[in-house]
């Protein structure tokens, strides 16, 4: 017989499992907004079929990852319109946060409320949303950036605080809960600060807020150069292919009831492991942990959240959380190797040259080779797995990882991202080597390539593909590293002419 507060928990941990429905529909509506796309599934000419292609195009891969006694899946989203709200066009960028602040409220054009529910307070709404609204309806307004200034705003004065209280105080844009303040207290407003004992008790409840609810921050998409390629830039991104922000951990935990449809006469539950961070140009990780669950309960919970995912116009799929069995990691597996597909560069250095980004400095080789050699994983369709499990578990071998569009096929750099110092830089540059191939000292230029052996047919779709495209997609691929008809030379020389039409 289960007790009553058996009944309690399991109602709690019920309601969780609604979060994933709000946040899935939250990126989706995000995507309308935004401009990128992961591109078309392979290179033109790659041997993939109209139709899987065009049911690529246009959507940014996700992917997720199983831990020791767990799984994971991957998502992919695409944009469609959104209307406008029909707010008159009264407001302005001068106008007060009073006066924004009462327009939000306003039951028919304002900011949509999120219904009062169980764990939420009233007045709540989504970060993103809001901001949508200000973009649309304020004039002035024409950024992301100026909404997220006029809600940070907000933030400092108190007439909006985060849905747990009041311990964040950074407006974060994506999938974050904050409410409207209807009764602020007094002493706050005039900007006193609060007890040592209420800022504890406001963490506290911080915590136990972030372990109830799901939230997502969405990447503002830094703007680079429209036409030289970004390994052609004079100076590089500070941070290349990391979307870590100060304010939102990179991955972020929820308890989940994973008995969703009371199938079980116990309680049965897991711990869902997710990043923090939703960008359009990578993947994003959902993982599931779990000691007493039903493996038929379980399954069937992530069955629903695939079949919702596809309506919402994501990719959800299933994969290993270590992917590359190296002989490095503690869970690496022989029979798994994977397969290195080498890079022939030496066929794009011009006669009479020692490397192939001559004219830059020196200590900038490494970051310039990894840009160049994603600037082709792009072409082919992959996205990067910005924080894979692999990189928690084993941070020494923090290598960068893609997985394509599909689904089916993972790519990985075999070497690991460098950071030096400026003594470091200077005996890099001091040993320099003139060979083409030793740019990297002992490591092989090139790409592992490693099968989604987690894709089984109950897993596939049209968007999937078939069994043999992940062939077809390695032979195409191959050719193209090996400079086959000259692609990889054509692709250079293609490169080298946006930088030099963009030179003054």
């Amino acid at each position: 017989m289960v007790d009553r507060d058996q009944l309690v928990q399991r109602a709690r941990l019920a309601e969780q499992a609604e979060r994933y429905d709000d946040m899935a529909s939250a990126m989706k509506s995000i995507l309308a907004d935004q401009s990128a796309a992961a591109g078309n599934a392979t290179e033109s000419g790659a041997a993939v079929q109209s139709g899987e292609r065009s049911s690529l195009a246009g959507s940014a891969q996700n992917c997720q990852n199983t831990g020791e006694q767990g799984a994971a899946w991957t998502s992919a989203g695409e944009g469609s319109a959104q209307p406008s709200s029909g707010v008159s066009r009264s407001l302005t960028s001068s106008s007060t946060l009073a006066e924004i602040l009462e327009a939000m409220k306003h039951p028919t054009t304002g900011v949509q409320l999120l219904p009062e529910q169980k764990g939420l307070p009233a007045h709540c709404f989504i970060s993103a949303e809001v901001v949508h609204w200000l973009v649309n309806n304020v004039e002035g307004v024409h950024t992301q950036a100026m909404a997220i200034d006029i809600m940070q705003k907000m933030l400092d004065d108190q007439v909006i605080v985060h849905a747990s209280g009041e311990a964040m105080r950074t407006f974060v844009y994506g999938f974050h809960f904050y409410r409207i303040v209807m009764d602020r207290d007094p002493d706050r407003v005039q900007g006193i600060q609060p007890s040592t004992i209420w800022y504890t008790a406001a963490m506290e409840d911080f915590a136990l807020f972030q372990r109830k609810w799901f939230e997502v921050a969405f990447v503002l998409e830094e703007r680079l150069h429209s036409e030289i390629p970004v390994f052609f830039l004079p100076w590089l991104p500070s941070r290349p292919a990391s979307y870590a922000t100060a304010t939102v951990p990179e991955q972020k935990t929820v308890t989940l009831d994973v008995d969703v449809n009371n199938r079980s006469d116990r309680m049965e539950w897991c711990s869902c492991y997710y990043h923090g961070n939703f960008s359009l140009s990578a993947a994003f990780e959902v993982k599931l942990h779990w000691m007493a669950v039903t493996a038929a309960v379980l399954f069937e919970m992530v069955q629903g959240w695939h079949r919702k995912a596809t309506s919402c116009g994501f990719l959800l799929v299933p994969v290993l959380e270590v992917p590359f069995a190296l002989p490095s990691y503690l869970y690496g597996d022989p029979l798994r190797a994977q397969l290195f597909i080498p890079l022939a560069i030496g066929c794009l250095v011009k006669e009479g040259s020692e490397h192939l980004f001559e004219g830059f400095e020196p200590e900038t080789y490494w970051d310039r080779m990894q840009l160049f050699q994603e600037a082709i994983l792009y072409r082919f369709g992959f996205v990067q797995d910005k924080f894979s499990a692999s990189a928690f578990n084993f941070p020494s071998e923090n290598k960068p990882q893609y997985i394509h569009v599909t689904g089916t096929v993972f790519l990985q750099l075999p070497y690991s991202k460098r950071k030096y110092n400026t003594g470091q830089q200077r005996r890099r540059r001091n040993s320099t080597s003139s060979s083409n191939q030793s740019l990297f000292g002992e490591e092989k230029i090139g790409y592992n390539w490693a099968y989604n052996t987690m894709l089984t047919k109950t897993w596939r779709s049209g968007a999937t593909g078939d069994e043999r495209l992940a062939d077809r997609l390695l032979r195409d691929f191959t050719d193209f590293c090996a400079n086959k008809d000259n692609r990889l030379v054509s692709f250079w020389e293609s490169c080298l002419e946006k930088m030099n039409a963009s030179a003054p």
